[in-house]
């Protein structure tokens, strides 16, 4: 894991991953932890990577599409303008 990384915890007596604590560092199996504003240790074995729940998108009508900002109903494609160029 790399240094910033957003990690959990397991915690052996109350059997849960706690936490959502950050990555300051790593020393092979270990992982320096910061929790609280204090380094704390632990190992690679108890450390998780937190992934953040995704949320399903809305469902929107073609109202709310067409009146979104920056529909313009039509799709705009690469730029025909300027230089023409040639191959040989």
């Amino acid at each position: 894991m790399h240094p910033g990384a957003r990690v959990l915890v397991y915690r052996e007596i109350s059997k849960v991953c706690e936490g959502l604590d950050v990555v300051e560092g790593s020393d092979d199996m270990l992982l320096w932890l910061n929790i609280k504003d204090r380094l704390k240790l632990f190992s690679i074995d108890k450390v998780k990577v937190y992934n953040p729940p995704i949320a399903p998108a809305a469902a929107a009508d073609d109202d709310t599409v067409a009146n979104s900002p920056g529909a313009s109903g039509a799709h705009v494609g690469p730029s025909t303008t300027g230089a023409a160029s040639t191959i040989a």
